[in-house]
């Protein structure tokens, strides 16, 4: 028997998340990024224990034919101690994806945006558009975690990432 196919993508900052796309059957598989820490009292940090568990369960679950990371940039206003461990976080994720065998690449938010963006308007924000583009194309999906009001734009992201890996790496 033949395992479901599966397209991965990371949105690699501590309020991000990973998402699994199984294109046969349109659905997302969505999990915020783990992190040890309390948000806003001291320091996080990611939980590679959980991050590696995520990546063990969609390699063992699915055939993963791909997956993207975004690539780990500095933003204005960041400490230097976030950026590096969005770095550290970044190789490990590539670590994983080669143990278990999965074809990855890591992108900058511009080139996923570009073309999973590519038929919307640009006056809208980033997050609007990944918002948008999440509701219409996984329209039985919720990306409001339990306890929260709103949308968690880190698992948003990751969706979108993940139909830019299957869109890429899918052929």
């Amino acid at each position: 028997m033949s395992r479901k196919v599966a397209y991965i993508g990371v949105d690699i900052g501590m309020d991000g998340g990973i998402a699994g796309i199984i294109p046969h059957h349109d659905k997302v598989l969505l999990h915020p990024m783990p992190t040890i820490g309390t948000k806003g009292k001291g320091a996080r940090s990611y939980n590679l224990q959980k991050i590696s568990d995520v990546v063990a369960g969609f390699a063992a679950d699915y055939e993963v034919r791909g997956a993207v990371i975004e690539l780990a940039t500095m933003a204005p206003g960041w400490s230097k101690r976030i950026w590096e461990l969005q770095y550290g976080c970044q190789y490990i994720f590539m670590a994983l994806f080669t143990v278990y065998s999965i074809p990855y690449e890591v992108v900058t938010a511009k080139t996923w945006q570009k073309l999973v963006f590519k038929s919307m308007s640009t006056k809208q924000s980033t997050k609007v558009r990944a918002e948008l583009f999440c509701n219409r194309r996984f329209p039985k999906t919720d990306f409001i975690l339990p306890g929260c009001m709103k949308s968690h734009t880190g698992i948003i992201d990751a969706a979108c990432i993940a139909e830019y890996a299957r869109l890429t790496l899918g052929k």
